[in-house]
């Protein structure tokens, strides 16, 4: 009977109904909007987005082809110039008029440099050593070679014709760093064409930012400049591509023989678009970002809003009913399960949708009922656990305590100290008597601190001058319930790995009070203390704990207090070789 019931309701569940009304909806609305859009959108935004990015990359082309010809003009005018030919043919020794003809060479210049602002500056570097710039009180660096610069051995090579640089930093000048682009041409003699030396112009790198800069694709869309190598000219974040935060496909660019293509490196699809300087070899790149062009496209929006308007109230009036029936059951069982997770766990689940929904319902009753059983086994799991846990700890007690303690006081006794009998007897027993406390794991403040006294008080005579101890506890704390046999093992430890082989013995310090709404319990000694590298592992660690305390150690104590209090309260420890440690024990304030 149930197995025809449960195939009645899976004929009716969920799955069929959003099959059944959603399939046919969904594959026919988006099969008619993704073909009638995508192929409307993507011809009409390729096309476009191509024509106009090519269009922005020619002009700027243009305008920088533009700039650099007026510079390999103004480079003419010095290459042609004779008061400069001459100049650099006349060796400097045979040059009878040498510095009125270098002022004349330099009025030149000035002259140019007064008419472009784009210029930085400009220098005449001659075969025979000479240097000719308009510039004042400029210093060479001893250390760079002029002819071994790139814009020098490039323009030697090219005998002649202007040779453009990419951007870089001008660097042969003392405590000068320009960003430039070089212009640079060898100067031959008119008649023989004989290499007289170097013309260099640097232009202003902002020169060629301006062109670029206010050129945008879209919004997010650029221009860059590569020169004939792959290096880069320009690039609106040349910061962030030095850095290696931002990259471009220069590969592809540089081996390209396209005018554009779609670079789908990275996150976004980016159309690239290139324009090739033929005189200096540099190329011009356009990326414009597909998702933010937004050329020609109403025709596509108004399509895709009226097929998505069609589309949407179809699926509204075939949803508004599934909607209805899927919804308020599973609303039911969400406001069930608030209540749940609000700590809740005696709620009424009874789903009735004969679908999977009251499946879930059921399944949710089923695991709620098992967590309840669960919570119960635990706590009675915790309780049994922290019962044997403090069994195994008092069964713990080190015989050798009890052995010395009654060997010490046969020995007292025979040497007739009655005295020291009488105290130790007394101390003893009232140590096991706290020690078993009637089976109880709780008891006051006063009980464990009397607890511990007592120890010490064996202990103490045991080891005579070379154990001392202080207990200083506030007495607004001795009320209050704690965790028993918390201090013994702390202080055991104190003495047995703290003092016990220290030359002249040492001393153990008890402390107590509140501290806000903790009680702080503090175990003291000036012993050898704990080495950095153990001291950070040592509430974790189980063979550290052992080696500190012979079983009954500073894990057992800490992972008894979060077990039964919880994880905000424990032990701390802080201690220095030679110099000693200092155990915090963090207890709630409970009457």
């Amino acid at each position: 009977m149930f197995k025809q019931n449960n195939k009645k309701k899976q004929s009716r569940s969920i799955q069929a109904h959003i099959l059944i009304y959603f399939s046919i909806l969904i594959i026919a609305t988006v099969s008619a909007m993704g073909a009638i859009f995508y192929y409307k959108s993507s011809r009409t935004i390729e096309k476009n987005a191509d024509e106009y990015a090519y269009q922005i990359v020619d002009q700027v082309g243009r305008n920088v082809e533009y700039y650099i010809g007026y510079m390999e003009d103004v480079s003419s005018i010095l290459y042609y110039n004779p008061i400069i030919n001459s100049y650099l043919m006349t060796k400097p020794e045979n040059l009878w008029n040498k510095e009125a003809e270098e002022q004349k060479i330099v009025a030149l210049l000035d002259s140019i440099m007064k008419m472009r602002s784009d210029i930085v500056s400009i220098y005449i570097f001659g075969r025979d050593g000479q240097v000719i710039t308009n510039e004042r009180n400029y210093k060479l660096k001893e250390y760079v070679d002029i002819r071994e610069l790139s814009w020098y051995t490039e323009a030697i090579k090219k005998q002649g014709l202007p040779v453009v640089s990419s951007s870089h930093v001008q660097n042969f000048i003392k405590d000068r760093h320009n960003w430039v682009v070089s212009l640079s041409r060898q100067i031959n003699a008119f008649q023989t064409q004989e290499h007289l030396g170097v013309l260099l112009i640097d232009l202003n790198y902002k020169a060629i930012t301006d062109i670029c800069s206010k050129i945008n694709l879209g919004q997010k869309g650029y221009v860059f400049i590569l020169d004939e190598a792959g290096n880069i000219v320009y690039h609106p974040q040349q910061q962030l591509i030095y850095t290696r935060l931002k990259s471009e496909n220069i590969e592809r660019i540089l081996n390209t023989t396209q005018r554009s293509f779609i670079d789908a490196e990275g996150k976004e699809k980016k159309l690239v678009t290139i324009k090739t300087l033929p005189k200096v070899g540099w190329k011009i790149v356009g990326v414009s970002y597909l998702d933010d062009l937004s050329l020609s496209k109403d025709d596509i929006r108004n399509s895709y809003i009226m097929i998505t308007l069609v589309c949407l109230l179809i699926a509204t009036l075939i949803s508004a009913k599934i909607a209805s029936n899927i919804s308020r059951p599973i609303k039911k069982l969400e406001a069930l399960m608030r209540r749940v997770e609000d700590g809740d766990f005696d709620v009424d689940i009874d789903i009735r949708s004969n679908d999977e929904i009251e499946h879930l319902g059921t399944s949710f009753k089923v695991m709620l009922q098992r967590i309840k059983e669960l919570m119960k086994q635990t706590k009675e799991d915790q309780a049994a656990i922290r019962r044997s846990e403090l069994k195994a700890l008092q069964a713990q007690i080190n015989p050798h305590f009890l052995y010395n303690a009654l060997d010490a006081i046969v020995w007292m006794a025979e040497s007739k100290k009655h005295d020291k009998v009488v105290l130790m007897t007394s101390a003893l027993a009232k140590y096991f008597r706290i020690s078993l406390s009637k089976g109880k794991e709780v008891i006051q403040v006063k009980d464990e601190i009397e607890h511990i006294k007592n120890y010490l008080v064996i202990q103490k005579i045991r080891y005579d001058k070379k154990l001392e101890y202080t207990i200083d506890v506030d007495q607004d704390i001795l009320k209050y319930d704690i965790l028993k046999l918390v201090l013994q093992p702390l202080v055991e430890n104190s003495i047995y790995h703290g003092i016990k082989n220290l030359p002249g013995g040492g001393t153990v310090e008890i402390v107590g009070k509140q501290v806000d709404d903790k009680i702080l319990l503090q175990v003291k000694d000036n012993g050898v203390g704990i080495p950095e590298e153990r001291l950070e592992n040592i509430l974790q660690s189980e063979s550290e704990d052992k080696v500190r305390t012979g079983g009954v150690g500073l894990k057992n104590v800490h992972e008894r207090i979060q077990l039964y209090y919880g994880e905000a309260y424990g032990l701390s420890i802080e201690s220095k070789v030679n110099v000693g440690t200092t155990v915090n024990v963090w207890l709630p304030v409970i009457i």
